[in-house]
């Protein structure tokens, strides 16, 4: 999700449950309207939104179906530390390297939710924030002052510190709508894997057995046919999401709201 500067205060001082409770008014409005079918409001979310979107389903009735794109029921924190992993080990470092750094930056994240501010944190942040910057990009010192404070301003803000021990699994069980959740083979973000295997087990376990989940070969974060998958590559593919995902949801939605029968 990309935040404008101009409401980034906004947007970090909010979390993703104020986010749900923003999408349950969106509901709340559309019932009231005569051109909507109050029988077949569903929900589809991308990355961040496809966490937001089991919080709403849990909590309200009125969601018949929730499509979840590069969403996750892994941790957040767990899928930073994947993240934070891939990165390193592009840069070359061994695994028994990144596996200390990634426990070291566990510390270091949980002394920045606490407020911890001082000259030792900042330069072990720093130079947890220079590992991670690939190699084909080099910053000036002013630019990497600023990605430390933006960085410290995240990381202590009232969207990450919500974040910081939030478990998707507590919601995800209380979703009893039929879900559809798809990842991207090359998704760097969210792995497809991990998350999918963890989201059918997990609603299975609760009970909810319409679940589908599907893994799109050569596919991105934002579902476009990538190469690599890096963040990097995206500004380069005209794609703005593969037809065959648009094909497969439309078809998965219109089943499930009756209009294929």
């Amino acid at each position: 999700m990309r935040v404008d500067s101009r409401t980034a205060d906004t947007y970090f001082n909010s979390t993703i449950e104020d986010f749900a409770a923003d999408v349950l008014a969106g509901i709340t409005f559309l019932k009231k309207q005569p051109e909507v079918d109050g029988q077949r409001i569903g929900l589809i979310g991308h990355s961040l939104g496809g966490m937001i979107a089991p919080m709403v389903a849990a909590k309200s009735n009125d969601v018949v179906f929730a499509v979840l794109l590069a969403g996750s029921v892994l941790p957040p924190r767990d899928i930073s530390q994947m993240q934070s992993g891939q990165m390193l080990r592009a840069k070359g470092l061994s695994e028994d390297k990144v596996r200390r750094l990634l426990n070291s930056s566990l510390v270091l994240y949980d002394r920045l939710a606490a407020g911890e501010d001082n000259t030792s944190l900042r330069e072990e942040l720093r130079e947890f924030i220079k590992l991670q910057i690939p190699a084909e990009i080099t910053l000036t010192p002013e630019q990497l002052d600023e990605a430390l404070k933006q960085e410290m301003n995240i990381a202590r803000s009232r969207f990450s510190t919500f974040l910081h021990t939030y478990d998707p699994h507590v919601v995800m069980r209380q979703v009893k709508c039929p879900m559809l959740a798809m990842n991207g083979s090359l998704d760097h973000a969210v792995t497809a894997r991990e998350n999918l295997e963890e989201i059918e087990k997990t609603l299975s376990a609760a009970g909810n057995l319409d679940v589908a989940v599907i893994e799109f070969y050569g596919l991105n974060h934002f579902f476009q046919v990538a190469k690599t998958g890096s963040p990097f590559e995206i500004a380069q593919i005209e794609e703005t999401i593969s037809p065959k995902v648009l094909q497969i949801m439309t078809g998965w939605i219109r089943l499930h709201v009756g209009l294929d029968k």
